[in-house]
């Protein structure tokens, strides 16, 4: 996917959109950089890194939510606020992970096996 392309993911529970402009990393270079090279995500952003199964906040300087996404584009686990410098193990049958601002999960209301659409795989 083009690195200009960004997504609008939506809930499908509630219909809110979780992230009007979602950048995709779906290169190991663009996986591998993350957040890092950047300034803190806006209210309205997200990175959404594919394939990925576990993310680390090493080097960042800010927190982080975290959604691991089935193939399915179902929630199989959270992150709340993931801090600076902090690691997370692998989460079993997670094919996309979607960064956002801290906060962004609990303002949106998410809970585990809610669905997003608008991901660029099935």
């Amino acid at each position: 996917m083009s690195p200009a392309a960004a997504l609008c993911l939506t809930l499908v529970r509630t219909g809110q959109p979780l992230a009007l402009r979602a950048r995709v990393a779906d290169t190991a270079w663009q996986r591998l950089v993350g957040l890092l090279a950047g300034p803190p995500l806006a209210a309205a952003e997200g990175l959404l890194l594919i394939p990925c199964n576990a993310v680390h906040c090493f080097g960042m300087r800010y927190a982080i939510d975290v959604l691991y996404l089935s193939h399915l584009g179902e929630v199989l686990a959270m992150r709340h606020a993931m801090r600076p410098w902090q690691m997370d193990w692998p989460v079993r049958g997670a094919h996309a992970v979607l960064e956002l601002p801290a906060g962004r999960l609990q303002q949106a209301g998410v809970q585990l096996g809610d669905r997003l659409s608008g991901l660029p795989f099935p």
